[in-house]
């Protein structure tokens, strides 16, 4: 079943405007994506405030892109309403290319978006804090546990249960292959695409870096490494890169 309407949900810096310009190139999405955040001035934490703005999201005319950095708490509610009108896309990254993206995020901004702190290690230990909570139901010990806990709340969205119109997208795979990964996306979204053309990394993307893999090679020792490792659950750690 092919639905207008996309929702493109990740943890911060795990590749979402990538996506979101894939698709916008390939499948005829509007340019003008909608984001949940304080643009919008949505309480998010309401649930009735949330049904409303998706009832006015699947309004719009054509086929239109929503963003959302929200962890699993503030949509399950209504996910299954959701998928019955929108195709939802999870896109996930290395947990260390995060780390990493993010630290060097939080140190780049004027305002007081988090841990604004030395090295990738500092940030990756630092308890989430200021304008990243919004995005969060409930506190994590740290900013990697933070990531854990995003990334195993959306995989474990439907408790086992598959949905057609739910899809799990890595940054590598789009990164690496992407020709290939924007087949399966056509095929997810009941749409053709006979020749993928790939955006420019640093047009339409907030702030842009490093669009690679395994930038965090660069900052990440051995200590890190297992430490990281180590705050990890099994669905997690299998997606480490290598």
């Amino acid at each position: 079943m092919a639905y207008e309407k996309a929702i493109v949900i990740s943890h911060e810096r795990s590749g979402t405007h990538f996506l979101i310009n894939t698709l916008i190139r390939n499948f005829a999405y509007a340019p003008d994506r909608i984001d949940l955040d304080y643009g919008l001035g949505l309480n998010l934490h309401h649930p009735g405030a949330v049904a409303k703005f998706f009832e006015r999201f699947l309004s719009l005319p054509g086929p239109r892109i929503a963003k959302s950095h929200h962890s699993i708490e503030f949509l399950a509610p209504h996910l299954d309403t959701i998928l019955n009108h929108c195709h939802v896309f999870y896109i996930y990254r290395d947990p260390r290319d995060v780390m990493t993206s993010c630290w060097r995020f939080m140190n780049e901004l004027e305002w007081d978006e988090g841990p604004k702190v030395e090295t990738v290690s500092e940030y990756m230990r630092s308890q989430p804090r200021a304008a990243m909570l919004r995005y969060q139901k409930s506190q994590s010990e740290t900013c990697a546990d933070r990531w854990r806990d995003h990334v195993s709340g959306w995989l474990g969205a439907l408790n086992g249960r598959k949905h057609h119109a739910l899809t799990y997208v890595a940054y590598e795979d789009l990164h690496r292959n992407f020709d290939t990964t924007v087949q399966q996306l056509a095929k997810r979204l009941h749409r053709p695409c006979f020749h993928p053309e790939r955006p420019d990394p640093n047009t339409q993307v907030v702030r842009p870096w490093r669009a690679e893999v395994g930038s965090h090679r660069d900052y990440f020792n051995s200590n890190d490494e297992t430490w990281l490792r180590n705050r990890l659950d099994a669905p997690t750690e299998k997606l480490l890169d290598g």
